[in-house]
């Protein structure tokens, strides 16, 4: 995911230049994932990876009552096992997918398997990471802000962050 890491904003007219960074949390290890990891990041954006709709709403309590800071969490309203694409009329959820890219890896790795077999693992390998792409659109990106999917919430706000994409956001 090339949106993860820290990133650079253009200069001000000033010539400051401001810098965020962009992590993914999990609604488990919360508070030992909200470590600031640099004094010098105007801000940090949390892809947050709740599995259902209780816990992104139990998530959404846990933001309300935090120190007011420049954190904003990008929430899957219903969760990541909500949505669910489908290859060969099999069903597959997010962390599905994501077992299945890794074990194709792990295949195509290996140097046993034969040209041919390299090939229907390269189509299967790219399938899998398109609709993977399709799903972190979803939860994460235009298309999910657009329907409502995700909702981008402050530390410290019940308020609801209104922005249409990730430009949308950085100029917040």
């Amino acid at each position: 995911l090339p949106i993860l890491g820290e990133h650079d904003l253009e200069p001000s007219a000033c010539g400051i230049i401001r810098s965020y960074a962009v992590n993914l949390l999990t609604p488990s290890l919360l508070s030992e994932q909200l470590k600031t990891k640099g004094l010098s990041l105007s801000a940090q954006v949390f892809l947050v990876l709740a599995d259902t709709q209780q816990e992104a709403n139990t998530l959404k309590t846990q933001i309300q009552e935090m120190p007011s800071a420049n954190h904003f969490f990008w929430i899957p309203v219903l969760g990541i096992q909500s949505e669910t694409t489908i290859e060969n009329d099999i069903s597959f959820k997010f962390n599905d997918l994501l077992c299945r890219y890794l074990a194709i890896n792990v295949q195509l790795k290996s140097s046993a398997s034969s040209e041919n077999v390299k090939k229907q693992l390269e189509a299967k390998w790219e399938s899998n990471r398109q609709a993977i792409k399709q799903l972190l659109q979803k939860f994460y990106g235009r298309s999910g802000l657009n329907s409502a999917k995700c909702q981008i919430y402050q530390a410290g706000s019940s308020e609801l962050l209104s922005c249409e994409s990730w430009h949308g956001f950085k100029e917040l």
